[in-house]
């Protein structure tokens, strides 16, 4: 089963940028999207080298709830798991968790 086309992890970033890096280290194997909702200048230069992060914005602070939402736009999998850039998460947690949807 090829992950990347059932599920999208989705992670509003303000002002977390010290720590979103510890976040996506565990999850190397998930296309991401990132709602950039500002103060973030120096960590999305990095992030925009990552081939697996897509990083959008409407160049203002939307807030969390509206982040979210804005990024349903841009999701393309059957499935979607929100994360908080300050969670550091197992790979396989999410895997089961996708198996799980599948199978129900």
């Amino acid at each position: 089963m090829n992950i990347n086309n059932k599920i999208t992890i989705v992670i509003v970033l303000y002002n977390s940028s010290n720590l979103i890096f510890d976040c996506l280290k565990s999850l190397t194997q998930f296309n991401i999207i990132i709602v950039d909702n500002g103060k973030n200048l120096d960590c999305l230069e990095k992030l925009k080298q990552k081939k697996n992060i897509k990083i959008i914005s409407k160049n203002k602070n939307l807030g969390y709830g509206c982040g979210i939402n804005f990024a349903f736009n841009y999701v393309e999998t059957e499935f979607f798991l929100v994360l908080n850039p300050d969670v550091i998460i197992n790979e396989e947690s999410i895997l089961k968790l996708l198996n799980t949807a599948l199978n129900y």
